[in-house]
């Protein structure tokens, strides 16, 4: 199948498949973005905690050292969770993609039910006036 003007197959599909690798690549970064977030945050947390707990005057439950180690290990604890937190984010949005017929009839469902109470409530004010 040809196509007509200056495109052709081959062109247009190694457009398609350099949009999908920009879509991929720009998913990778925002996704490591996040996880890098998360582990800077728990790196942070000694830190946070023992200045906060000695601006309250109280000793933490916990016994943390505000040094390296410790900010590494929080650090890898906050990198799991923002890990934790992407994957479960893809899980409910296959799950919300392959339960999409089923929602979509109780959705109609409700707005249709909903559009017969505004009818009567409607109905229910004209006979009240």
């Amino acid at each position: 199948m040809e196509i007509p003007g200056p495109f052709s197959i081959e062109s247009i599909i190694f457009f398609a498949v350099f949009l999908i690798g920009i879509f991929i690549i720009y998913k990778l970064f925002k996704s490591i973005s996040k996880i890098l977030l998360a582990a800077a945050a728990g790196f942070a947390f000694p830190w946070v905690a023992v200045y906060i707990s000695s601006k309250i005057g109280t000793a933490l439950p916990v016994y943390v050292v505000a040094d390296f180690q410790h900010g590494m290990y929080f650090a890898a604890i906050g990198a799991a969770l923002g890990l934790i937190y992407l994957f479960s984010n893809l899980i409910i949005l296959v799950l919300k993609v392959l339960t999409w017929p089923i929602r979509s009839i109780f959705v109609k469902k409700r707005e249709d039910e909903m559009s017969q109470l505004k009818k009567e409530i409607t109905k229910i004010k004209r006979d009240n006036q």
